[in-house]
């Protein structure tokens, strides 16, 4: 990755520029995971194995009560993604001072491999009993204001589409956060601060599940 911090953003038009881009790419090998509880149950059905089927308890009417998927060294996970974060600073006016820092990711690829069986995640999210999300992008921005006592901002959160197993397509999402924060009391060594966040009442995606 690298950093641009230019000595002319001190200019007539900012006070500071701060630009940076970093790509990552990491594998790690035998990470824990959990062979997946439907994969237990139909290669349990499939082959009949004794030791298969014998992680899946089950109740005196033949209900599955409990899939025994233990957490092993068994798994395999590589990823990789482009970070980008601008930060900008404004001269000091009447009104104040003003700043605008944007962070983004680009997820390019998240894959995760158990017993062999890969599996590539980006742009989902999973169907899992504690769901996980990967949007191929997520951004934050905020735009601060900062006069003597007195400070505020209003905050973006973006996250793109996301598909689920079962065809399903959460649209993308932006929440707008609002802040006002006043320093001042005792001898300005207490800040108050009163925010909204998702201000604009934006329902989320909802999945189907």
């Amino acid at each position: 990755g690298f950093v641009y911090s230019p000595d002319w953003s001190g200019s007539t038009w900012g006070n500071a520029l701060n630009v940076s881009v970093d790509y990552y790419d990491i594998r790690i090998d035998d990470a824990i995971q959990g062979v997946d509880a439907s994969d237990i149950i139909t290669n349990c059905v499939d082959t009949l194995d004794t030791e298969l089927c014998a992680l899946v308890e089950r109740t005196s009417a033949g209900g599955i009560n409990l899939v025994q998927n233990k957490l092993q060294n068994i798994g395999n996970i590589e990823t990789s993604g482009v970070d980008f974060s601008i930060f900008y600073r404004s001269h000091e006016y009447g009104i104040g001072q003003f700043d605008y820092t944007i962070n983004a990711t680009r997820l390019i690829g998240y894959s995760e491999k158990v017993n062999g069986v890969s599996n590539e995640l980006s742009g989902s999210i999973t169907d899992e009993t504690f769901q996980r999300a990967f949007p191929d992008w997520k951004a934050t921005s905020s735009l601060n204001w900062n006069r003597e006592r007195w400070g505020g901002g209003i905050t973006w959160r973006y996250a793109s589409s996301m598909e689920q197993a079962s065809g399903n397509t959460l649209t993308s999402q932006v929440f707008t956060d609002i802040r006002l924060q006043y320093r001042g009391l005792k001898d300005e060594t207490l800040t108050t601060t009163f925010g909204i966040n998702n201000v604009l009442d934006n329902d989320p995606a909802i999945c189907d599940s």
